[in-house]
């Protein structure tokens, strides 16, 4: 039903936002204690993530938002503009991320 309605699970949802988080974080360099984390790109185009044994490190949107970005193709995390990126990036969610 999810499919036919084109809804996304609750699965999808939890990596869809965050990732339009970190989009919107990049773009309009707001706030910028974020965008000091997540603008540190390494030489393949992915955001630097520290190294954390911590379990609730692992689980701040910080990692989460930067794991979930660099697993985005980076044709779809070059988009510039909003809604376009908005567009590819949900129906990339739907192809890669398992509903249940």
């Amino acid at each position: 039903m999810l499919t036919k309605l084109q809804w996304m699970s609750v699965r999808q949802m939890v990596f869809y936002q965050p990732a339009l988080t970190t989009f919107r974080i990049r773009r309009y360099e707001e706030p910028e204690y974020l965008y000091n984390i997540m603008s540190r790109d390494n030489n393949r185009g992915n955001i630097s993530v520290p190294n954390t044994p911590l379990v609730l490190a692992r689980k701040s949107f910080c990692y989460r938002g930067v794991v979930q970005w660099n697993s985005i193709p980076a044709s779809i995390r070059n988009i510039e503009r909003s809604m376009p990126f908005k567009k590819a990036l949900r129906e990339w969610v739907f192809e890669n991320i398992q509903q249940f």
